[in-house]
């Protein structure tokens, strides 16, 4: 790998108030999920016009190696992340005013702990200690850590910190309101708590048999119509709308039994209705070279907003990622298989290989057919061939 730097209340949204980054996160640890293995999705909502998204990938000199999603212009400041421990973290804002000019940036401390934390209860523990000491810049954040035993979520602003959890067998959802008593006293403003009780419905309903399927198909929902007209759709999990809206995802499973080898990032960059999701395995020797830098993002940006002129054609795309990833995961269990005899036999360093060059066929024909789709409905558009099916492998 190469080197780089509890059951929610609907409430009505408060109006007006902007923020970085907002975000939904849902979870399932222990017994929740089938096969045990720990599952934190977040889709992340931010501006709409931002800096590209990127993979980025560390092994650090006696630290764990590690893969997150980031920006172009700030690769050490991840989103989401999973180390060779099986350790997860996302974030998720709070709103606490007044901004601070003073403390590590949320991202950064995600970074710093994926490479010595060896579980939850030590990131949380860890994450905690950094904001206590150097304390957390700009608005809250929640810190989402998890590995498949448990989760829990560390909740900071300034120099203040609180640990919610251990939560253990269980599914959980959240957003942008405290889960705290200490830090319901610095929130200015409650959000979100219509999209992670829709989360929590979701996942509650799978209980026992949670996989990265079912949060692909949660990160997606529109439970209610969205309105890309002129408003932010606080609503539904993959948000649509003016000022902010979700602009990427991640899906990361903590593996039981494998957690240096296949533990994996699902990573979705835009919307998650428009664009697929490619499977990143922890134990991956590198990343695919049109994930380091704006190369893929712009891709699936470009898609993005081409569906917003041609919404006739969203169905069709939707329908052929699926049908991608359907793939990819079939595929992927039986090459998940043949690590898992390579691991047995202590082969590593061939378990590695194989799921580089696996990850690498999968990033780079998504990013293919993408730019495929995109030519074609051009194409098709300026000749008003307005429902016509994509015939993507003939394009």
């Amino acid at each position: 790998m190469s080197e780089s730097n509890a059951t929610t209340h609907l409430k009505t949204p408060c109006p007006g108030q902007a923020s970085s980054q907002h975000c939904t996160v849902l979870c399932s640890v222990g017994n929740c999920s089938l096969g045990r293995h720990g599952l934190v999705a977040e889709n992340r909502d931010v501006a709409s016009v931002g800096a590209a998204e990127i993979m980025v990938a560390g092994n650090p000199e006696g630290g764990n190696r590690y893969l997150g999603i980031s920006t172009d212009g700030n690769p050490s400041s991840l989103t989401i992340g999973i180390n060779e421990k099986g350790v997860i973290s996302g974030m998720a804002a709070r709103y606490c005013h007044p901004m601070s000019a003073q403390g590590i940036p949320a991202g950064v401390i995600i970074n710093r702990c994926l490479q010595s934390a060896g579980s939850a209860e030590e990131m949380a523990a860890q994450i905690q200690a950094i904001i206590r000491t150097e304390g957390k810049n700009r608005a809250g954040s929640a810190f989402s850590c998890a590995d498949y035993r448990e989760l829990y979520v560390v909740e900071g602003y300034k120099k203040a910190s609180e640990i919610f959890g251990p939560l253990k067998d269980t599914v959980f959802a959240y957003a942008n309101y405290a889960l705290t008593d200490r830090l319901k006293r610095y929130e200015k403003v409650s959000r979100g708590h219509q999209r992670a009780t829709q989360a929590f419905t979701l996942l509650d309903q799978h209980r026992g048999a949670l996989t990265v399927p079912f949060l692909i198909r949660f990160c997606r929902d529109h439970e209610h119509p969205p309105d890309t007209a002129y408003t932010w759709d606080d609503r539904n999990i993959c948000t649509h709308g003016f000022g902010n809206d979700t602009r990427g995802s991640g899906i990361c499973l903590s593996h039981r039994k494998y957690p240096h080898l296949l533990s994996v990032l699902w990573s979705a960059f835009n919307q998650p209705c428009k664009t697929p999701y490619v499977p990143f395995y922890i134990g991956i020797n590198r990343l695919p070279k049109v994930y380091t830098h704006a190369e893929a993002y712009t891709v699936f940006e470009n898609l993005a907003v081409l569906l917003e002129y041609y919404p006739e054609y969203q169905t069709a795309v939707r329908t052929y990622w699926e049908a991608f990833e359907m793939q990819t995961l079939r595929e992927g269990e039986n090459m998940e298989k043949r690590v898992a005899e390579l691991a047995e036999g202590r082969r590593t360093d061939a378990a590695r290989e194989l799921l580089t060059g696996f990850v690498a066929g999968k990033a780079d024909r998504a990013v293919a057919d993408a730019f495929k789709i995109t030519k074609k409905i051009k194409r098709d558009g300026r000749r008003k061939k307005h429902g016509a099916k994509l015939d993507i492998i003939s394009s």
